[in-house]
């Protein structure tokens, strides 16, 4: 004789109950949606976040597409060597030095990561748009409880996540 019969009610360890989606609103659910897409996928974390961090619209391009797949094959430990060579001014500083290391600690906020540049200053440029994205109302409002910046160790060119990950511009 079963003592706990398992309903479309019941709660497994891994999710809550059908109830609990069935009354959250309509409009939380599509966001919550929305951040696992964009956790999901580069890409589509690159259109959402685009003009927290920069002032004209985005434009989307193959070259865009093709930069996001291989680092998220990176990202996944697909890829071990990447060289990127795309001309100045098509969004290559943006993507891999702003946006990928913010998406990647959305799921692994561990990750360390080490930006150099033949200028310092482009380098804490792109961190301190980084450091922006993470500590916008966006980003904290999909990703806030996976991580936050550590106050003691969050300057412009250096910040930590609460979760081990670090960022160094030099």
């Amino acid at each position: 004789q079963m003592t706990n019969p398992i309903t479309p009610d019941s709660a497994t360890p891994n999710s809550k109950s059908w109830a609990d989606y069935l009354t959250r609103p309509l409009a939380a659910a599509r966001g919550s949606w929305k951040a696992e897409k964009c956790r999901r996928s580069l890409r589509e974390f690159l259109r959402a976040a685009w003009l927290v961090v920069e002032t004209e619209a985005f434009v989307p391009g193959w070259h865009i597409d093709a930069v996001c797949e291989h680092l998220e094959a990176v990202t996944r430990g697909q890829i071990r060597r990447l060289l990127i060579t795309i001309p100045p001014r098509f969004g290559k500083s943006n993507l891999v030095s702003v946006f990928w290391p913010v998406w990647t600690w959305a799921s692994r906020p561990e990750a360390r990561w080490l930006y150099a540049s033949y200028a310092e200053s482009l380098a804490v440029r792109d961190a301190v748009k980084s450091r922006r994205l993470i500590q916008s109302q966006w980003f904290q409002a999909n990703w806030g409880g996976v991580f936050q910046l550590a106050g003691d160790a969050n300057l412009k060119s250096r910040y930590e996540t609460t979760r081990g990950g670090h960022r160094l511009a030099v």
